[in-house]
């Protein structure tokens, strides 16, 4: 079963790193935002051993009641972290052109539950100095927003794609989701449903070559994105 966030932060969170995942620049970045049975330190860590990644942080919130069911967080400050191990990076994208994607491709971006895009904040992007010394080849970038919102309503996630072999040996994929479709990719990159991006609409079987990896992922508007499945074919 799918891991479904059960509250407001996590899933917004979930929501800005698929946004971020979806633009074909990331094809081949990680992403990360914080799971509900994770700690901050476990995100820190999985940061730190990335050659080129990103986190999307939570930083603060800022709480009125209304008339909504629920409280409504009328100030909340995003943040997505970007860090480049400089001496392992083979990506060809530095940290500097991936913050600053970000910063242009997120302002146009409304998550749901929230009232309006995120908003750039100032400073926009800042450059934080390692706090270790065995950090010095690492570049890390943060990029700040705000937005506002409240939980009305939690998101479903899209249920997992599977994967059989038909009797032609060739690839099937599949997801229980009503409505979702499923783009893929077999050069070992992040699929996103963005035209012109790589990524290929799963329609029907295909053959897939030798020594190759497969991911998949489905889309639904009004619902997470499934997770990331990942074959590899020997």
């Amino acid at each position: 079963m799918p891991t479904i966030p059960t509250s407001f932060i996590l899933t917004l969170k979930q929501l800005v790193a698929d946004e971020i995942l979806a633009d074909p620049l990331f094809d081949d970045v990680p992403g990360i935002a914080l799971k509900e049975k994770d700690t901050d330190s476990e995100l820190e860590n999985a940061i730190n051993n990335l050659d080129i990644g990103f986190a999307v942080i939570i930083t603060s919130l800022n709480c009125e009641m209304n008339q909504n069911r629920g409280a409504f967080f009328s100030d909340i400050s995003v943040q997505v972290g970007v860090c480049e191990n400089r001496l392992t990076n083979a990506t060809g994208k530095s940290a500097e052109v991936l913050a600053e994607r970000i910063a242009s491709i997120l302002p146009m971006f409304k998550p749901a539950n929230c009232t309006g895009p995120l908003v750039l904040d100032k400073p926009s992007i800042v450059t934080i100095p390692p706090q270790k010394k065995e950090d010095r080849d690492k570049k890390l970038l943060a990029v700040n927003f705000t937005c506002s919102g409240g939980l009305q309503e939690i998101p479903p996630q899209i249920a997992p794609v599977t994967r059989v072999q038909n009797e032609d040996g060739e690839e099937v994929l599949s997801c229980a989701t009503v409505g979702a479709v499923i783009f893929y990719r077999t050069d070992g990159k992040h699929p996103n449903p963005r035209y012109g991006s790589g990524s290929s609409l799963y329609t029907a079987p295909f053959e897939l070559g030798e020594a190759t990896t497969l991911k998949a992922r489905a889309w639904l508007p009004g619902y997470i994105a499934s997770e990331l499945f990942t074959h590899n074919r020997e």
